[in-house]
């Protein structure tokens, strides 16, 4: 029976380190009904964030902001955020999703 491999863990050669931003977006209906994610493209991010707020159709509210990967962190890696680039709710009176870029 073969050894088992020990791998050693290289941040360095990670692949999504090569390309350290990412988009990431989240939005809440503010009743426990809420939706999150992260992505590579911010056209990927948008998308994401409308569906969920399609799901929403009252009073939701929604983000996307830049984020990086700390691999540095401990014990588990974690993201530094940046700004936030786009926000999105539901208007009250006619329930569409309005969209504002800071």
């Amino acid at each position: 029976m073969p050894e088992p491999k020990t791998t050693v863990f290289d941040p360095a050669s990670m692949p999504f380190l090569d390309d350290p931003v990412l988009y990431v977006w989240s939005a809440d209906e503010g009743n426990g009904h809420a939706a999150c994610g992260v992505a590579h493209a911010s056209a990927s991010a948008r998308r994401a964030l409308l569906d969920a707020l399609t799901t929403m159709p009252t009073s939701g509210t929604g983000c996307i902001r830049t984020a990086r990967l700390d691999v540095s962190a401990s014990p588990y890696p974690s993201y530094v955020y940046g700004r936030v680039l786009l926000r999105a709710w539901r208007d009250n009176g006619t329930g569409s999703i309005v969209l504002h870029s800071p």
